[in-house]
């Protein structure tokens, strides 16, 4: 896959996912020339999720990955193609003309007495197609009127698990920084991973973040990983003056 072709895909994807970060693309193109593979999967990776409109459980696979590349690379842009469906006004008018085409063929193969009334029958079907054009207009207005409270709806909703997301982050920083709970002498951190195909060195990190977390990271062999914090199970039972703090990492 050339430059070009890399761009392009790069700017559909952003353009249906995070319009706002198309302008990052040239920056990826040069920073994964070469490795359009794992990039696309970062992307979906990062995007792709099932509280996004355009969530896709198809899309992020590598078989799906590797067509849209061979698309893309052909000249195709499957992306864009689904972002643009057909205009309801615009294949009316195409109906018009159709239909305004026929009759004047059917005007030409009859002889004048037949010609008004086919005329007539031709601003019969102009008419009954304009009232059929007002009702879609009608009716994608109140779409778009639907989908932009939506969006509001949804925007508000983020905005404010990103505010909660926030308070809850500055009080656990407070807790950490006013108590001890991770020291290593009141602590012991057991880490229980489902993955075993190669050894792998766990970021330090893990010790602190939350259930449902999600990151990547790289093997020793340089192959992209992806995991997820499932659950975190906490002991002050077991051992006296300790708790065990066991945290469950799952391969996605």
């Amino acid at each position: 896959m050339n430059k070009e072709h890399f761009q392009i895909l790069l700017e559909d994807l952003y353009e249906k996912y995070n319009h706002t970060k198309k302008s990052d693309v040239p920056n990826l193109v040069e920073k994964y020339n070469g490795q359009e593979f794992d990039a696309i999967k970062t992307f979906y990776f990062k995007y792709n999720f099932k509280s996004n409109a355009n969530y896709d459980q198809k899309a992020g696979t590598d078989e799906y990955i590797k067509n849209l590349i061979v698309n893309y690379s052909n000249g195709k842009r499957p992306i864009k193609d689904n972002l643009n469906p057909p205009n309801p006004e615009e294949e009316s008018l195409s109906a018009i003309k159709k239909g305004t085409e026929q009759a004047n063929v059917e005007i030409n193969n009859v002889s004048e007495t037949k010609k008004e009334e086919l005329l007539k029958l031709a601003d019969e079907k102009i008419k009954s197609l304009v009232i059929i054009i007002q009702d879609k207009e009608k009716k994608l207005e109140d779409m778009i009127q639907r989908m932009d409270a939506m969006i509001q709806e949804k925007a508000q909703k983020i905005e404010d698990k990103i505010k909660r997301i926030s308070e809850e982050s500055l009080e656990l920083l407070t807790l950490n920084k006013n108590s001890k709970v991770e020291d290593e002498e009141h602590v012991e951190i057991r880490i229980n991973l489902d993955y075993a195909e190669t050894d792998i060195e766990l970021p330090k990190e893990v010790r602190t973040m939350a259930t449902g977390t999600r990151f990547l990271m790289l093997d020793q062999n340089k192959k992209m990983l992806a995991f997820e914090i499932k659950d975190i199970f906490c002991d002050y039972v077991s051992i006296t003056g300790k708790f065990i703090k066991e945290i469950n990492i799952q391969r996605i």
